[in-house]
């Protein structure tokens, strides 16, 4: 009774401690968030599960060539043998019995059987081995989609984060010119319109901020549902969104490169390897099979009455010389599989090449917005200077400046966008590349030299 007590007094007492630690907010870099989506992700489970199914199917092919030893044991006994059953003329000889019985037969022995030349089952073993393979290179692949879409979530999540910070930029900015508004007609230099109109404005603002609240809290459980965090826990993003200018992409060394490390083409080379197998096991199908077997062990009465030990070894060959169509069947599936492989092999490649050129295009695209998209803040901030300058001077409504408060929110979210599709772009390039596992900021994108 009192161990219970205290258990239930610490667990009292600790329980603050450990809701205080599962609040508090956990650090995440773009690196770690890779890791741990290669880690927990389902898709990666998913991967290796097949791979297990498939080193299955090697063991089960591998079965065919190896030697088979099973053992057995029984204990008959036989009531009564009918002789002239088995072709014995009752009478034939005086005194011979026409049935035995009752008598009893012990038996236990081991049999062993091997088939020391089997070469369609040979090529079987090695068309498996290629699925195992291909299962192999499937995790692999698994693992850089997953890291791929671990990045592509933590980038709509910093740019969701950045959204927040310039929609409540656009609403401090509308409250200010609001409070301008009301002064001017408090004052009878302004039209009530005026106020109407910054009161329509001031609303909007506040509308972004709740939009840009809710698509970063949707982003964030995204990121946290593929690195496999529980949504309820707090995270702090470390890296910011950056523009990495100056750094041009050459297209045919990262298409020579994508060509010899993606793994999709990997993939499909040692799909048409394993069904050019299989089409050979399916024509040496009709090759005669040698084996050899034997069997060893102890026949008598009872296992311990007249028992003695016996056993036989032989060899045979077998030889398929009609199956019905089977053979023929299993050969035309494996050379459609065959040119199935093929043809999938080469859009693959054609894929990959479309990728590379894509991601090219899209980073060159994207340092041109960012550019852009800077050089149109500079002048949206220069309209919002220069109406608000009108606007208090009496020299117009407030029209003007309710606009140029609409560029200046636009300009800001443009900004936001370019910097997220820039880095969506590297991401991409990764891909493309088969290296999208490697992708970190610091280390690849050279923090230094970015702008945050």
């Amino acid at each position: 009774m009192r161990r219970l007590i205290l258990f239930t007094l610490i667990f009292i007492f600790a329980f603050p401690v450990l809701r205080a630690e599962e609040s508090n907010p956990r650090p995440l870099s773009i690196k770690d968030a890779i890791v741990m989506a290669i880690k927990n992700n389902l898709t990666i489970k998913l991967s290796k599960a097949a791979t297990h199914q498939s080193r299955s199917q090697v063991l089960q092919s591998a079965s065919a060539l190896l030697p088979q030893v099973i053992g057995t044991m029984s204990e008959n006994r036989t009531y009564k043998l009918n002789l002239a059953a088995l072709g014995f003329d009752p009478g034939s000889a005086p005194g011979f019995p026409n049935a035995l019985g009752p008598y009893n037969v012990f038996d236990a022995r081991l049999h062993l059987v091997d088939n020391i030349l089997n070469l369609s089952a040979t090529q079987s073993l090695r068309a498996a081995h290629a699925q195992n393979q291909m299962a192999i290179l499937g995790e692999s692949l698994a693992a850089q989609q997953v890291a791929a879409a671990a990045a592509l979530a933590y980038i709509e999540d910093l740019r969701a984060q950045k959204e927040i910070v310039a929609s409540e930029a656009d609403e401090k900015l509308a409250i200010e010119l609001l409070k301008l508004a009301l002064d001017k007609v408090n004052a009878g230099t302004s039209d009530p319109i005026d106020l109407a109109r910054a009161k329509t404005s001031r609303s909007e603002a506040h509308l972004r901020v709740i939009t840009a609240n809710l698509t970063a809290q949707k982003a964030d459980m995204n990121l946290k549902h593929i690195i496999g965090v529980p949504l309820g826990n707090p995270l702090v993003l470390t890296d910011s969104l950056k523009a990495v200018l100056g750094h041009s992409v050459e297209l045919n060394p990262s298409l020579k490169t994508a060509l010899s490390k993606r793994l999709e083409i990997k993939i499909e080379e040692k799909s048409v390897e394993g069904a050019e197998l299989t089409l050979s096991a399916a024509h040496l199908a009709r090759v005669p099979v040698v084996s050899i077997s034997g069997d060893y062990g102890l026949s008598g009465i009872t296992p311990t009455k007249d028992d003695i030990q016996t056993g036989d070894l032989g060899a045979g060959l077998s030889w398929r010389f009609f199956t019905g169509g089977q053979i023929r069947g299993q050969a035309e599936q494996a050379l459609s599989q065959i040119e199935s492989a093929k043809a999938q092999l080469e859009d693959i490649q054609v894929q990959v090449e479309q990728d590379v050129r894509t991601s090219v295009l899209e980073l060159n695209a994207a340092e041109q917005e960012i550019q852009t998209s800077s050089q149109t803040l500079k002048l949206a901030g220069l309209e919002l200077e220069l109406a608000e300058s009108r606007f208090k001077a009496g020299v117009g409504d407030n029209q003007e400046l309710v606009e140029a408060q609409d560029e200046m929110a636009n300009a800001r979210n443009s900004v936001v966008m370019a910097l997220a599709s820039d880095n969506d772009a590297w991401v991409n390039l990764f891909l493309a590349l088969g290296r999208a596992e490697n992708f970190d900021f610091k280390k690849i994108l050279g923090s230094e030299n970015g702008n945050n």
